[in-house]
């Protein structure tokens, strides 16, 4: 098996003259190559007083971790840290500064997430949150004024293909919704969801994007978004 030692790097840039504002800061290191990849995911958010938080995948005894760091400004980083067993991390903040993290399971299980409240770096886990259900992956998250929303992809065993799932939250992933919705594939599978929102133009709006290919084989899979 191949062995992956991956830096992480942050550059900074300056909207004002498009210039970066110094050489690239190292603010970790992973032994995957899967660090920060796949899209569907936000790994870093700011809040409203200028600290930054990045999530990214890691690999201990070929076993896929979760980790998580932050800065007061971008500058200096705190040493990585775990934050769960599992892979493909996304990241969400709230207008009122929460700080949400899902990530896909470990063997097939449960998506996994948890939360920091504002100015805390104590993350916590809503023991009472409901089961999003088995054999998940990609999750991604996004925080709007009506809650916090999780997509993410999900095999169906009646249906034998991957569909998308999304579940509502509230605060602290606290259950405001019992049901969960399967979005596509009604063609074939689904698969890489995003979700995104817009705090300040449009509280109210989210958009959803996925992937959906043909099932009935090779030869004949064509994406559509």
């Amino acid at each position: 098996m191949n062995k992956y030692y991956t830096c992480l790097f942050l550059l900074l840039f300056s909207l004002h003259n498009h210039a970066t504002a110094r050489e690239p800061v190292v603010i970790g290191f992973s032994n995957s190559a899967e660090a920060t990849a796949f899209n569907n995911g936000r790994r870093m958010v700011r809040t409203m007083d200028d600290r930054l938080f990045v999530v990214f995948q890691d690999s201990v005894n070929d076993k896929h971790i979760v980790k998580w760091t932050w800065s007061d400004g971008g500058f200096a980083w705190s040493m990585p840290k775990k934050l769960g067993d599992g892979s493909n991390p996304s990241l969400a903040i709230s207008k009122e500064g929460w700080i949400y993290a899902v990530w896909a399971p470990v063997d097939s299980g449960e998506v996994c997430g948890k939360y920091l409240q504002p100015n805390s770096l104590e993350w916590q886990q809503n023991e009472t949150a409901p089961i999003l259900g088995a054999r998940s992956k990609y999750p991604s998250i996004e925080a709007v004024e009506s809650g916090v929303y999780i997509v993410w992809q999900q095999f169906n065993e009646a249906q034998n293909r991957d569909l998308i799932r999304i579940h509502k939250f509230g605060e602290g992933f606290s259950s405001v919704d019992s049901s969960t919705i399967y979005l596509g594939g009604k063609k074939g599978h689904a698969r890489f969801p995003v979700i995104t929102g817009d705090l300040e133009f449009a509280p109210g709006l989210l958009h959803v994007l996925w992937t959906e290919f043909s099932s009935s084989g090779e030869s004949d899979r064509k994406s559509v978004v």
